[in-house]
């Protein structure tokens, strides 16, 4: 089976996805999967998003801090002191930065 939409990344926000549209006539954004109005996921991605991230190439996502690093996980947020094999929150398998 395939993939209807390909993509090397999933979007960071609705915003800066491919199957969103805009109507001209009402100023508004929409996805073009869900029909919701979008204009309010320009940093994040709507809940009930479709596009869904696939656990083989989930990596940690480093933070710098002022004197220690902290790891983000890329699904829930969650930080951690060091880069499990699991996040202790959503428990989904991550990659250790590369």
């Amino acid at each position: 089976m395939s993939a209807i939409l390909e993509l090397k990344e999933t979007p960071k926000s609705c915003k800066d996805c491919p199957i969103n549209f805009e109507d001209s006539g009402l100023e508004v954004s929409y996805c073009a999967k869900t029909g919701f109005a979008i204009d309010d996921y320009t940093v994040t991605r709507h809940p009930d998003c479709p596009l869904k991230i696939t656990e083989d190439n989930l990596r940690w996502i480093l933070l710098k801090g002022d004197l220690k690093f902290k790891y983000c996980c890329p699904e829930c947020k969650q930080t951690e002191s060091s880069p499990y094999k699991y996040c202790r929150d959503c428990g989904i398998k991550i990659l250790p930065p590369s």
